[in-house]
């Protein structure tokens, strides 16, 4: 959110680092592979996504497509169309990434359907569910670069380690392909 309220270099990359010195690890690791522009593969199509959130919402399909035409963006449209989650809990990216994205990669038809479900009846408010829509269909995007991203890793590194860590040390270690 902080990074979404300054147009100021120095404060997103303090938004940033902030972030990377304070979440667990495996949050990190996931922020990082988002925040760095690595892309998973659509995890899934827009037309499954809109079938689910039909049958989730009841609103019709025509309705559904009316208010995205209204509103510019299919993943808000839906976070806004959802119903309030039954049972809201605190989750973590990681978990996000690990209960609901990697599975629905591999899922059947049927299994997407309730696995979505689940997620939406998981995540809290419309931002998590418009974040989590970015994520699976392939478009996530933040106001911060890449360039920017490294900076605030190095310096939250740093804060962590106790040893400065470069910016450059830090995007040598972020080459590579992740797995």
């Amino acid at each position: 959110m902080a990074l979404d309220e300054t147009t100021r270099t120095t404060e997103k990359v303090d938004a940033l680092a902030a972030y990377f010195a304070t979440v667990p690890a495996e949050d990190g690791a996931w922020g990082a592979f988002v925040l760095t522009g690595h892309r998973l593969t659509r995890v899934i199509t827009r037309t499954q996504l809109r079938e689910a959130a039909i049958e989730a919402t009841g609103v019709p399909g025509w309705l559904l497509d009316e208010s995205y035409n209204a509103v510019g963006d299919f993943s808000e449209t839906l976070a806004l169309l959802l119903p309030e989650p039954g049972r809201a809990e605190a989750i973590t990216l990681a978990q996000i990434f690990a209960r609901f994205i990697e599975p629905l990669r591999k899922a059947t038809p049927a299994k997407r359907a309730t696995l979505l479900r689940e997620a939406w009846d998981a995540l809290p408010t419309a931002r998590e569910r418009f974040v989590f829509h970015k994520l699976i269909g392939g478009n996530f995007r933040v106001g911060a670069s890449r360039t920017l991203t490294v900076r605030a890793l190095a310096q939250a590194a740093s804060v962590r380690s106790g040893a400065v860590v470069t910016q450059a040390e830090m995007d040598h270690r972020l080459m590579g392909e992740w797995k």
